[in-house]
C-alpha cells in the first residue's frame, strides 16, 4: 500500500484536477489530502482521509501560530514571503511531516504530490527531500510560476529568488508534471535540462480531464436567426494581461456593430460578484452570473451557442492548458477560442476540431462577426479519438502508471 499525500493550499471544489487526483484511491493507493482549512466549508473538497492544518483550530491559536512560525523559520521562508504566507506554509510542513513519520512507523511507502498553484507550495520540496530521502516526491506544476507575470514580473526584485526556488524544487522532485508538451519544453529550459538527455524522464505532461459522458457537438446557428447568439464565458474575465476581458468586450462590441446580434454571459467571475459597480458598468450585451458550483456552471453550457476561451498574447499563454478546456471539450458546445494561434490551447482545439481560433487583439471583432454568421463546418467535425485523450479515465490511468512506477525513484537514488 502506498500513501499518496496530495498537498494543496485549500483543496477547493473549484479545482477539478485535485478532485481527480484524490479519486485515484484503489487497492494499491490510499489518497490523503493535506490542506489548510478553508474559511468556506462548502467550497472545500470533502475527503475521508485528510491532514487538516488550521492556525485557528481547537482554541490554541497562539500555540498554533508559534509552531507554524518555527516551521517557517526552518524552511527559511521569512526572507521570501509575507508573514501570512510563511505561517500557512509552516503549518502545512508540520502537518505533512507528522503524517510522513506516522506512515514510516507503519512500514508503509509514501508518495508526496504537491499540487500548484499557489506556486509557493514548492518550497516544501527541498525540505521533504532532506528529511525523507526514501519518499517519492512529485510536483504537479500545471503552469510555471516565474514566466507568468500575473504572479511576478521579470523586473521584480523577487524574480531571481523565485526562479531559484523553482529550480531547487525541480531538482528535488522525482517527477515534475506539467499540463502539456509545450509546458514541459518550457520547464526543461528553465531547469537547464536537455529535452532527451539523462534526467529528462523526470519531466512529464498530463493534461486536464473532463468528467462524465461527452455530449455530441451541437452545430451553432448560421445566418439570420431572429435572436442574439449566446456566448458563455466561465471564470474570471478581467485578469490582464493574461485574460484581457476589456479587449474582448470591445471586440465583441465591434462584432455587434457589424450586424451580428450577440450576448455574452460571464459565470463565476468572483471580482464581478464582489463589485456591483463593475457589473453595472458592463455594456448591456454582457450579463454576469454570480459565482456558482462547477456543476451548475457547466450546465449553462447546454444553452450556449458558443463557449468562449480567452488568453492574451503572451509567451506564457502559449504554453498553458486552460483549466476550462477539459469541460469545454465535453460540453458539445462549439468553442470560440480568442487565444494566440501558436498556443497549446489553439493546437488542441484545431486538432480535435471542436472550435475556431481567433487571435486576440485588434481585428478579433471582425473575425468573430464572420465566424458567428457563417461557422466553418470543417472545424467543427469532431475528432472523437483526440477528444477522448482528455477524458477522466485516460487522465487517471496515466497518473496511476507513473505513481506505481518506482523506476524514476530507483534511478535517482542510485
Amino acid at each position: 500500500m502506498t500513501n499518496l499525500f496530495v498537498v494543496s493550499r485549500f483543496a477547493s471544489t473549484a479545482n477539478r484536477r485535485i478532485n481527480h487526483l484524490l479519486d485515484l484511491a484503489d487497492a494499491d493507493i490510499r489518497t490523503i489530502v493535506v490542506r489548510q482549512i478553508h474559511g468556506k466549508a462548502e467550497r472545500q473538497i470533502q475527503h475521508g482521509a485528510s491532514v487538516d492544518v488550521d492556525l485557528r483550530g481547537r482554541g490554541i491559536y497562539p500555540a498554533n501560530v508559534a509552531l507554524a512560525l518555527v516551521a517557517s523559520l526552518e524552511l527559511g521562508l521569512l526572507s521570501s514571503f509575507p508573514l501570512s504566507v510563511s505561517l500557512y506554509l509552516g503549518a502545512l510542513k508540520r502537518g505533512l511531516f507528522s503524517a510522513l513519520r506516522q506512515a514510516a512507523k507503519r512500514g508503509e511507502a509514501a508518495t508526496v504530490l504537491i499540487v500548484v498553484p499557489p506556486p509557493e507550495l514548492v518550497v516544501l520540496a527541498s525540505a521533504i527531500r532532506r528529511h525523507f530521502p526514501d519518499v517519492v516526491l512529485a510536483i504537479d506544476w500545471q503552469d510555471l510560476w516565474s514566466p507568468d507575470d500575473y504572479y511576478v514580473r521579470p523586473g521584480d526584485s523577487r524574480h531571481g529568488r523565485i526562479v531559484a526556488l523553482e529550480r531547487a524544487a525541480m531538482d528535488a522532485a522525482d517527477l515534475n508534471i506539467t499540463s502539456n508538451p509545450k509546458a514541459r519544453t518550457a520547464q526543461l529550459l528553465l531547469a537547464g535540462q536537455a529535452a532527451e538527455g539523462p534526467g529528462s524522464e523526470r519531466f512529464l505532461a498530463i493534461g486536464h480531464a473532463y468528467e462524465g459522458e461527452r455530449a455530441p457537438m451541437r452545430p451553432p446557428p448560421r445566418g439570420e436567426v431572429g435572436r442574439p447568439r449566446r456566448l458563455v464565458f466561465m471564470g474570471n474575465l478581467f485578469k490582464p494581461p493574461k485574460v484581457p476581458g476589456d479587449m474582448l468586450i470591445a471586440e465583441l462590441g465591434k462584432a455587434r456593430a457589424a450586424g451580428v446580434d450577440l450576448e455574452m454571459v460571464v459565470i463565476g467571475d468572483h471580482e464581478l460578484s464582489a463589485n456591483p459597480a463593475a457589473v453595472a458598468a458592463l455594456p448591456p450585451f454582457v450579463k454576469a452570473i454570480e459565482r456558482t458550483s462547477h456543476e451548475e456552471a457547466v450546465s449553462y453550457l447546454k444553452d450556449a451557442d458558443w463557449v468562449v476561451l480567452l488568453l492574451g498574447d503572451l509567451p506564457n499563454t502559449r504554453v498553458i492548458m486552460h483549466a476550462k478546456l477539459g469541460p469545454y471539450l465535453a460540453s458539445g458546445t462549439p468553442i470560440l477560442a480568442v487565444v494566440p494561434e501558436d498556443s497549446y490551447v489553439a493546437e488542441v482545439i484545431t486538432a480535435c476540431r471542436v472550435g475556431v481560433v481567433v487571435p486576440p487583439g485588434e481585428g478579433a471583432g471582425a473575425a468573430i462577426a464572420k465566424l458567428l454568421f457563417d461557422p466553418p463546418a470543417e472545424r467543427l467535425a469532431v475528432d472523437d479519438a483526440k477528444v477522448r485523450a482528455f477524458d477522466l479515465e485516460a487522465f487517471q490511468r496515466r497518473w496511476r502508471t507513473i505513481l506505481n512506477d518506482t523506476g524514476a525513484r530507483a534511478g535517482r537514488r542510485a
